[in-house]
């Protein structure tokens, strides 16, 4: 009775997953995932320059949420932003690489759940014995 079950189980998953493959939510997380590493592709055209620009960026947060006596913990977080920025080009250039790399893996259809509803193999298909039985019985059988 379970793989009866399992089976009609895995055709409504597979039909949800269908489903959002073409959602056009899904497609705006893809485009935006792209635009992301556009970003870092264009960061990584000239480190030097754009680690320069996102310092003078985080340093001028600060200072507008300073003179507009912003709540502390919203400066807080911003000098954490700040602090967070990468120390100098090479830490920059790795960093952005690797975010530029994850954003076009996340950007591929459907890349936060590959298709689930296949049969386990834990099901077995037919007549086919499991190995278990046999190894039972040659334990049991050399005592």
């Amino acid at each position: 009775m379970a793989p009866l079950v399992y089976g009609k189980q895995l055709a409504k998953i597979a039909e949800l997953e269908r489903q959002l493959v073409v959602a056009p939510e899904e497609k705006e997380v893809q485009q935006e995932f792209l635009r992301r590493a556009a970003d870092y592709k264009e960061k990584l055209a000239n480190v030097d320059e754009a680690l320069a620009r996102e310092r003078a960026a985080a340093r001028e947060r600060i200072r507008q949420l300073k003179t507009n006596d912003a709540d502390s913990g919203r400066i807080v977080a911003a000098n954490r932003e700040f602090a967070a920025l990468p120390r100098d080009p090479a830490a920059a250039r790795e960093l952005w690489t690797r975010q530029m790399h994850e954003s076009l893996q996340r950007a591929q259809p459907w890349a936060a759940c590959r298709r689930t509803a296949r049969p386990s193999r834990a099901i077995p298909r037919g007549r086919r014995r499991s190995a278990r039985p046999s190894t039972i019985r040659a334990r049991t059988s050399s005592r």
